[in-house]
């Protein structure tokens, strides 16, 4: 086999994995989620999120007038506890700072 030959078979091959490489970063960078708008018109609207541990998270979800408190991990989904809707949940600033990062550097005196 000739060089031109080698190149001519490789040339396709190197073509089509990065063809493979820049469409897995454009779907790992965009993602395949779900729009806030199109959730929220079935009455289900995710309020907040918070990690407690890799892969373990708390979250508020809004169905239509109730919040329930769930705990999620990589292989469950527990109800926590099932609250009445209430006005707080709609005001964002009702803690004294605003997110975790501007309560640490309060805490810790940083500013």
């Amino acid at each position: 086999m000739s060089t031109l030959e080698i190149l001519q078979a490789f040339v396709p091959l190197i073509l089509i994995v990065a063809l493979l490489y820049a469409a897995l970063f454009f779907i790992k960078r965009k993602g395949f989620r779900i729009k806030p708008a199109a959730s929220s018109k079935h009455g289900i609207e995710v309020i907040s999120t918070q990690p407690i541990m890799p892969k373990k998270y708390v979250s508020l979800i809004k169905v239509k007038d109730r919040i329930l408190v769930v705990g999620l991990s990589e292989n469950s989904i527990s109800l926590l506890k099932e609250i009445d809707y209430d006005e707080q949940f709609e005001e964002k600033d009702n803690l004294p700072g605003t997110s975790f990062g501007e309560l640490l550097k309060k805490n810790l005196g940083m500013k």
